[in-house]
């Protein structure tokens, strides 16, 4: 009498697109511990779960002190030189925890990009100091990376104990092309918590604004100068010229920049997609400069307008309706379905 084979379940059937969807709804942000657990006990049910799984598990490692960061590093770059390693599927990196500080770090952020971050696509990094020369040399070796975070401090001619970083405008001309050529590739930059008002910053944060291209969908806006004679001119120049080289621009945080009406009026002409703006504690915007915004970005649905001079009834309202408007439509394109896929 022979043994019948069990029938496989119709889970066991699908096909590798929707494990994928699967998977990733159930990754969240606000608690990444959990879904990691989740991903682990996926990857033991059956081996058709287990290679999806352990690429989701290993897509964006938690390193959450730098303890472990850096012994996670060590073994990284050992497993690395290993095609069959796990490590091979890490795709985002954050190394926050680390804190590196230049001139100390930086051959360690050499080894590091030219030997661990090859494949990565996004990452974060904390640097203070960060010379830019380094950030060129990473973004170089790390052709990939779309999305990038820099905390901390960066620019030139800072001093740290008996190092002086060497001024921005002395770069090497090779090295700034290719600074230039990898920031116009860039998918998202975050600067919004990185110094660029010590040394020569300003100089890396025209650099910075003058090479982001088309590609770009959300940027957050550096410290730049916490002069209030320079701020208002630097901070409205460097939003402006932004709005004209980035018409795809859809998140833009500009917190507790003096952006002015001038840069909203640039936006609302040149970005028609974007769709989130944060402007909690700008000083220079009024309520005119938010409407002129919201009555050319047919998009816009989330404005952020705590602790300025615009925060009134009216524009509140109006940013209500354009949030209703956009949901509305949403709602036609899924066929009558709001919370649906």
């Amino acid at each position: 009498m022979t043994a019948q084979l069990p029938t496989p379940s119709p889970v066991s059937e699908l096909p590798p697109e929707i494990f994928h969807l699967i998977l990733s709804r159930i990754r969240d942000p606000s608690s990444p511990t959990q879904h990691q657990k989740t991903f682990a006990a996926c990857a033991l049910v059956s081996r058709r779960w287990a290679p999806f799984a352990q690429s989701a598990l290993w897509e964006a490692p938690i390193l959450p002190t730098k303890e472990r960061a850096h012994a996670f590093l060590a073994r990284h770059m050992a497993e690395m030189q290993h095609e069959s390693s796990p490590h091979q599927l890490i795709r985002n990196l954050d190394l926050t925890a680390v804190r590196f500080a230049e001139p100390e770090d930086t051959a360690y952020l050499h080894r590091l990009a030219s030997r661990g971050m090859k494949k990565l696509r996004g990452l974060k990094l904390f640097a203070d100091p960060l010379d830019p020369r380094t950030l060129a040399f990473i973004l170089h070796a790390c052709k990939d990376v779309v999305d990038l975070k820099i905390t901390g401090s960066s620019g030139g001619g800072q001093s740290r104990y008996f190092y002086h970083l060497p001024p921005v405008r002395n770069m090497d001309s090779g090295v700034l092309s290719s600074l230039r050529v990898r920031l116009s590739q860039l998918r998202t930059l975050d600067l919004g918590d990185l110094d660029l008002s010590r040394g020569d910053g300003a100089t890396l944060a025209h650099i910075v604004t003058t090479s982001l291209g088309p590609p770009l969908r959300g940027f957050a806006m550096p410290i730049i100068s916490t002069s209030n004679r320079v701020q208002p001119l630097r901070d409205d120049t460097i939003a402006g010229q932004l709005a004209k080289q980035c018409p795809n621009l859809q998140v833009l945080v500009a917190r507790g920049r003096y952006v002015t009406d001038r840069s909203l009026g640039v936006l609302a002409r040149c970005c028609a997609r974007l769709s989130v703006v944060d402007l909690t504690n700008c000083p220079g915007i009024t309520a005119k400069g938010v409407m002129t915004l919201l009555e050319g970005c047919p998009l816009l649905s989330e404005v952020q307008i705590r602790g300025t001079t615009a925060n009134d009834n009216l524009v509140k309202c109006s940013i209500a309706r354009a949030a209703l408007v956009r949901m509305m439509a949403v709602r036609r394109r899924r066929g009558g379905r709001i919370f649906g896929p």
